[in-house]
């Protein structure tokens, strides 16, 4: 299943509002038509339709809408996607509209940018049992993560991106065994996350390929069931408050593309175990498909550079940290564009350790702590 769709505003109310006229088609009593809707529900969908505000007169391109969802919205009981995402003109204080008929068949819930405000935490009547994805990227919603989440056990995509969540992460949400994304990145959540990693390390076939915890408060040392989720390509918790050394288990995940441990107060040896990651393209310890950068690291990575990390790195940060190594003279690499050095001692001569007359891009050197 492709997690991915257009950010395009325009289109994604075009592509609702062409599904909308299809269903309201399908419903007018033809014979000939292969689908029928139940009356009510052509129902729900004319009086969707007429409540919506459309002060450019714009209906037939399904633009400009505009006001707040009417909650007979809730009524299409047979829904499976509903795409209401990238509308800035239309609102909802919360989610009851949802509740009304419970949408027991809806698959795909997009309300990214949705100006939504809040989540109604017990919501005890919802039934989203059927529900793949829940994108609330890019609204308002200031609370805890909601304990009616944790009956979403079909979820796959969960993007919460960019609100003001707070409180710590929930275990449960470990407990969600087939999410392959999950988005909580930019928000306000605190605590450590040694509890939801093991829940979700239990997982007889856990699925989790992208975890994004970036731009939060969370604290801690990295935990080693980390190494647990073999299917991860993408890691990022950046711009946290983690502490400690990385732990080797990283080394376990062979499909890791994608590192980004930026902006954090580890500490230690990188471990070895990190130059087995195939697959890895930037890393960030500023950076990676592994990035750390402005990270605190301050002890010595063994002997020289490895060459397993320049081997399918486009991208390596390793700046502002204290790491001493023996240099090499040169460094060939066929994928390697940009590299920041952890060493300020090198100076111009760094220019000289990276050479690839083709690939190579940028190189320059920032200062190290003090």
């Amino acid at each position: 299943m492709d997690i991915r769709h257009s950010n395009n505003p325009c289109s994604n109310l075009l592509l609702c509002f062409v599904v909308l006229l299809l269903l309201v088609s399908s419903c007018s009593g033809n014979s000939n038509v292969g689908v029928r809707c139940m009356e009510s529900e052509r129902q729900q969908l004319l009086d969707f339709k007429e409540g919506l505000m459309d002060p450019f007169g714009w209906l037939r391109l399904g633009l400009g809408y505009g006001g707040e969802i009417p909650s007979h919205l809730g009524n299409l009981s047979h829904l499976q996607v509903l795409n209401l995402g990238g509308n800035f003109g239309l609102r909802a204080e919360d989610l009851v509209w949802l509740s009304v008929n419970m949408l027991p068949s809806l698959v795909r819930l997009y309300l990214d940018g949705f100006q939504l405000k809040s989540l109604d935490l017990t919501l005890p009547s919802l039934n989203l049992t059927s529900l793949e994805v829940l994108d609330l990227f890019y609204n308002l919603i200031k609370s805890p993560l909601p304990h009616w989440f944790s009956n979403l056990t079909n979820l796959q995509v969960l993007n919460l991106r960019s609100n003001k969540f707070y409180g710590s992460i929930p275990f449960w949400i470990g407990s969600l065994c087939k999410l392959r994304l999950l988005r909580l990145n930019s928000n306000r959540i605190h605590g450590r996350i040694i509890g939801v990693l093991d829940r979700f390390s239990a997982c007889q076939n856990n699925s989790l390929e992208i975890l994004y915890l970036g731009g939060n408060y969370l604290v801690g040392s990295l935990p080693q069931s980390l190494g647990t989720l073999r299917n991860l390509q993408e890691l990022d918790l950046n711009t946290n408050f983690f502490w400690g050394s990385n732990p080797a288990s990283i080394g376990n995940l062979s499909s890791l593309e994608f590192l980004e441990l930026s902006d954090n107060n580890l500490n230690g040896t990188i471990p070895e175990s990190f130059w087995r990651l195939a697959k890895l393209s930037t890393m960030s310890l500023e950076s990676n498909q592994m990035e750390v950068s402005n990270a605190g690291i301050s002890d010595i990575v063994e002997e020289e550079w490895p060459a397993r990390l320049f081997s399918s790195c486009w991208f390596v940060d390793l700046s502002n940290n204290l790491i001493t190594a023996k240099q090499p003279s040169r460094i060939y690499s066929e994928k390697l564009e940009i590299f920041r050095g952890p060493n300020p001692t090198l100076g111009d001569q760094q220019r000289n350790c990276i050479y690839r007359e083709i690939h190579f891009q940028v190189l320059f050197q920032r200062t190290s702590r003090n």
